[in-house]
């Protein structure tokens, strides 16, 4: 029994919407083009894709050492993001594709409050709600499908474009003077933190690698590799630590396998890892500014289903191995770098294909 060529497909393309987020505090939204790598699509076929993501953050990391104590304490900074994905394909011909994706996002962010002796006695809770930045982009196969039908490489090139909001404020409360209760909070208008804006504010490119391989008649394997090059430098947001927001780079590698379940005609089984993050230097442009550099990597387990002209699939990615870096910013201040890091990512993907 081979595997169907809609499994191959949304998982591919689950990697390419559900990038570095999933470290958490780590800004990373790149969200792909949307698209999903069936092998092959007809000239003048469609596609329509939506996928749903979430996670939740709050373990700290300095390095690779979990900052345990903030959890203890109950300090810890805690993202709530969820991320809503709208991706459209068209095949121009049978090697060359056009696609789009566009997220939606809601995110909140719960900070603690600190008193005098530096105890929580109370949290600030952010907000952040919008379509994120939208990406345009095409993907072209290496190879000759009607001459390679079981294996091939896929690259794609894409531009970003600064439609989501970056500079969305709120009122932050602070303690006012030498008080220690919630009546001697003061609240200041200030930026929302960057790991939960719907935007970087940033042009950007985005240079994608896709491929599948049937390994043999019941096992397919894939290949997915996401970097988005923001060469921009800072946004123009103020950051707490004095300097303006980085637009940085990010990245996404996914590889993995996957196999048919014999019992049930269109039901697949995945197994595979995943890395993603953001990089202290970007490959073009200034690497200035406020960013908390990091990476994730993760065991991806996942199933899909597909039907008809129907493909969904889920996958529920739990990291194994995280490390915040310290950026240039804190290199020179001499400090470590802290972020939260989130638990798992669940993503859930529904792809329909059709041709007039």
């Amino acid at each position: 029994m081979r595997v169907r060529p809609g499994f191959l497909a949304l998982l591919v393309w689950l990697a390419a919407i559900a990038p570095a987020q999933a470290v958490g505090c780590v800004r990373a939204t790149c969200t792909g083009t949307g698209d999903d790598m069936s092998r092959y699509l007809a000239p003048g076929t469609w596609r329509v894709s939506e996928g749903y993501r979430f996670f939740t953050s709050h373990r700290h990391f300095i390095g690779t050492t979990e900052q345990v104590q903030r959890t203890i304490e109950g300090s810890e900074q805690i993202n709530v993001e969820n991320f809503i994905d709208m991706g459209l394909t068209y095949v121009v011909s049978e090697r060359l594709r056009l696609v789009a994706d566009l997220p939606f996002q809601f995110n909140t962010r719960s900070t603690p409050i600190l008193n005098v002796n530096h105890q929580v006695f109370a949290r600030d809770l952010d907000t952040a709600a919008g379509q994120g930045d939208l990406v345009l982009g095409a993907r072209w196969w290496l190879l000759d499908p009607v001459a390679e039908p079981a294996a091939n490489l896929e690259i794609g090139l894409g531009a970003k474009l600064p439609t989501g909001r970056y500079n969305l404020t709120a009122a932050h409360r602070s303690l006012a003077g030498a008080g220690n209760g919630t009546s001697d909070l003061k609240s200041t208008e200030e930026p929302i933190d960057p790991s939960i804006q719907p935007g970087d504010g940033g042009f950007g490119a985005m240079i994608q690698l896709a491929g599948f391989w049937q390994a043999s008649e019941t096992v397919g394997l894939y290949l997915d590799g996401t970097y988005l090059l923001n060469p921009q430098g800072t946004n123009g947001v103020p950051a707490y630590t004095g300097s303006e927001v980085s637009v940085t780079d990010q990245y996404l590698l996914r590889v993995g396998a996957e196999v048919p379940v014999p019992w049930l005609e269109g039901l697949g089984v995945s197994l595979g890892g995943r890395l993603d993050g953001v990089p202290i230097t970007d490959l073009v442009g200034p690497s200035e500014g406020f960013r908390r550099p990091g990476l994730s990597a993760a065991l991806d387990p996942g199933v899909s289903y597909a039907w008809g002209q129907s493909t969904l699939a889920l996958n529920v990615a739990v990291p194994l191995f995280r490390n915040r870096l310290p950026s240039l910013e804190e290199q020179r201040a001499g400090v470590p770098g802290d972020a939260a890091f989130a638990d798992y990512l669940v993503t859930l993907g529904y792809s329909y294909t059709w041709k007039p």
